[in-house]
């Protein structure tokens, strides 16, 4: 459409070229916004022929009932704009009954003519031809507003505009929205009540001393200010001066008594301490986000999500994932009852209190669930699903995915299509299994099938990694995939299996928790410490991971990888080998929190209780319920006299036991439950 103008009659030509009657013709259908009346009214006109004399029918669609009558008066169209203002006649004349029946107002044919003889709307009619290209958004909402003032004019009230999705409309939707928004906030100036002024106040004071403390390197070209770094001239010192002040003016009053707060009283420490350190050790620029808790906490050894280095492009939110690995619940072989009770609790206690501190999306166990899943009967692995499932209970809103191990189902040379085919049905996990997430994709993946001596197993594993790796390359944006099936966004994805991929030994792993020595320096046998070095060369040339995740070590180690198929392409990702989750195999187990993002993946290990901590805390707990009870023994029902043996009469003392044998498994259960695993 050409500015200013609006083509509004179907089959319209452009300008200077006769306009033609058409034998039809519908107005667009108007939606009245009368509560519960009819949502809409479609007028139509239809005539068979249009001779130059004719009677105007006006067809009026009411839910199912049709009403037809026909105008009081004949028109003569003599011509194309006697024509046009007919059928406005016609629709005005229907529009106004239904007002009539909505708003009891009657109906006025003549007060329908002058409307459609008003020059506002003839100058619409006149002004429509169609234009040779696409109307931009600014000049679209010109053109809607011309029509709206021109119909509002001529008596319609306009309760509602109706565009198709075409990014010219919506721009000038947009457009329109924001104009109407400045006007009212201006005519609105005054009024709101003069509090919302001291809360915006306050608001605006907590946003700047977040800021203030809140500074990081990432750069931004819209940043605040105080989101830079503190130095001597910069404005923190000032907001910071000024927030102890107002901070210590604050008061909490509830139910009449001053309340203390600690948070309060934590800005005014944390702000006049700053302050002053900055002064006295004379430092030039620091970023205040780099010396928060986060930092602090992964220094001293406590657990949590890292925060990502830049938000995602496209605002998703990050996925976070909890990684574990060999969890070896005890069958019916292996081990005494009692430290398979006391191992499973253990695990238990940790996993739900993990669940409860940092609430993962997702959840994946890399292997090893079972310790005697390769050799225990049906009704046996049944009994351990169930009490895997119970152990590992994750809450609603939180996926949980598991990958094979070589417990669970044998090393390659032992499995058989029986105990593959019962973990895969159970567990729902098959050799090679895609998993995305937010934007962020997995490749979950059976390690013992990676054998590579075209077993069925390997045959469809292999088949399987081919097939994904060719969604992956699709997605990537090749031009060779018209047709075939692609993810939504494309990211490098992560692998997630049970054995590490392949490296000589642990003696490139520097951890605190790597193996210790000398077992960190013995070589690994492929296939069956790792997997081999084809194997692997397979898996990164064909899925260009940018992070890997393997277990079935016990130990943790972080490997930096770089391979180089071709000379001009390089393949670099970091792999981590997750420890094991049990104190059976490990005095200090570990579990991985991941924040992932399609850019960025950042790793946090968490540590649970060394065992010597949780033997020290039961001595204490035994030590602290003798107290409890022998503090609460009271003298008041056992009566003896231990002067009688002297010969002597003594006032007798009563002692009331106070049911000591209830009074002890009470205590008992409220100490377990109140016990707690501290994660640091």
């Amino acid at each position: 459409m050409s500015s200013g103008r609006y083509c509004c009659v179907p089959g319209c030509k452009e300008r200077g070229a006769p306009l033609t009657p058409p034998s039809t013709t519908s107005l667009q259908q108007l939606n009245l916004g009368h509560g519960p009346s009819p949502s809409s009214l479609t007028a139509t006109m239809q005539e068979a022929a249009l001779p130059s004399t004719s009677e105007t029918n006006v067809h009026l669609n009411l839910g199912e009932k049709t009403t037809v009558k026909k105008a009081k008066s004949r028109v003569f169209l003599t011509n194309t704009e006697k024509y046009l203002q007919d059928k406005l006649v016609a629709a005005s004349i229907k529009l106004s009954k239904m007002k009539n029946r909505f708003k009891k107002l009657s109906v006025n044919v003549k007060a329908a003519k002058q409307i459609a003889s008003n020059p506002a709307v003839c100058d619409i009619l006149e002004n429509c031809n169609i234009s040779k290209s696409a109307t931009k958004g600014p000049e679209r909402a010109q053109q809607i507003k011309d029509v709206i003032r021109g119909l509002q004019e001529s008596g319609f009230i306009i309760v509602a505009t109706v565009c198709d999705q075409g990014p010219n409309n919506r721009q000038a939707l947009k457009l329109l929205i924001n104009e109407n928004r400045g006007i009212y906030l201006r005519k609105g100036k005054n009024i709101l009540p003069a509090e919302c002024k001291d809360t915006a106040d306050l608001l605006l004071f907590m946003d700047n001393i977040f800021d203030s403390v809140n500074g990081s390197r990432q750069k931004n070209r819209n940043a605040k200010p105080l989101l830079g770094p503190a130095t001597p001239n910069s404005a923190h010192h000032q907001i910071w001066i000024e927030g102890v002040q107002i901070f210590k003016s604050m008061k909490f009053v509830s139910n009449g008594k001053k309340q203390s707060v600690p948070s309060i009283t934590n800005w005014v420490w944390t702000l006049s301490r700053i302050n002053k350190l900055q002064n006295e050790f004379n430092v030039s620029s620091v970023w205040l986000r780099h010396l928060n808790q986060d930092p602090l906490e992964n220094f001293f050894g406590a657990c949590g999500w890292i925060m990502l280095s830049k938000e995602p492009n496209d605002g998703v939110e990050p996925v976070y994932a909890m990684v574990i690995a060999d969890t070896h619940l005890l069958g019916s072989r292996n081990g005494h009852w009692f430290d398979k009770w006391r191992r499973e609790w253990q695990m238990h206690r940790a996993f739900q209190t993990a669940m409860t501190l940092h609430s993962p999306n997702v959840v994946f166990v890399l292997g090893d669930l079972f310790d005697e899943g390769k050799w225990c009967p049906e009704k046996e692995f049944n009994d351990y699903v169930d009490r895997f499932y119970k152990l590992f209970k994750v809450p609603d809103g939180t996926a949980m995915y598991a990958v094979v191990g070589n417990h669970d189902i044998g090393f390659h040379y032992r499995i058989t299509p029986h105990l593959a085919k019962r973990f895969e049905s159970k567990l729902k996990s098959p050799p090679v299994q895609l998993i995305s997430i937010r934007g962020n994709h997995f490749v979950l993946i059976n390690s013992m099938a990676m054998e590579g001596d075209g077993c069925n197993l390997c045959a469809r594993t292999v088949a399987e990694i081919a097939n994904i790796s060719n969604i992956l390359k699709c997605s990537s944006g090749s031009s060779l995939c018209k047709g075939k099936k692609r993810l939504e966004s494309y990211s490098r994805p992560i692998i997630m299996q049970h054995y590490p991929l392949y490296r000589e030994s642990d003696s490139v792993c520097t951890e605190p928790d790597a193996a210790p020595l000398p077992e960190r320096n013995g070589l690994f046998e492929e296939r069956w410490d790792c997997l081999s070095k084809e194997s692997t060369e397979y898996l990164v040339e064909n899925l260009h991971p940018r992070a890997a995740f393997g277990a079935h070590t016990h130990h943790s180690c972080v490997v930096r990888h770089s391979f180089v198929p071709t000379p001009d392409h390089k393949i670099e990702f970091i792999e981590y080998t997750v420890p094991s989750f049990s104190w059976r195999n490990r005095l200090d187990p570990k579990y991985y929190l991941l924040t992932i993002s399609p850019e960025e993946v950042k790793v946090s290990k968490c540590g649970m209780p060394r065992e010597w901590t949780l033997q020290i805390t039961a001595i204490l707990m035994t030590l602290a319920l003798i107290v409890y009870l022998r503090y609460y023994i009271s003298v008041d029902s056992i009566s003896y006299n231990y002067k009688q043996f002297l010969g002597k009469h003594r006032p007798l003392k009563k002692i009331h036991l106070n049911t000591i044998t209830s009074l002890v498994w009470k205590e008992s259960l409220r100490l377990l439950k109140s016990q707690k695993v501290f994660i640091y």
